[in-house]
């Protein structure tokens, strides 16, 4: 849920259970000359569902996200060194 916070988009999941080592695996289909583009890695994928985009939800992200990085600066070095 939180990616689709961030994104502001919906988002179609792909069957499997690791996004990460299968955008990897498109990069190198990529780099292997298997697809044209990243995006034509992306479209060949399948997916098992699509979770929607919730504009307001998102709002209210991006509005604690603001604070975050207003705070962000200040206390950085507070919390470096909590070790």
């Amino acid at each position: 849920m939180d990616r689709i916070l961030i994104l502001a988009c919906d988002v179609g999941n792909a069957s499997g259970e690791d996004g990460t080592s299968l955008g990897s695996a498109i990069i190198c289909g990529v780099a292997g000359g298997v697809f044209s583009s990243i995006e034509e890695g992306v479209k060949s994928i399948k997916t098992v569902g699509r979770v929607s985009f919730d504009a307001e939800e998102s709002l209210k992200y991006r509005e604690v996200y603001d604070i975050y990085k207003k705070l962000y600066p200040a206390l950085k070095h507070t919390f470096s060194n909590q070790g």
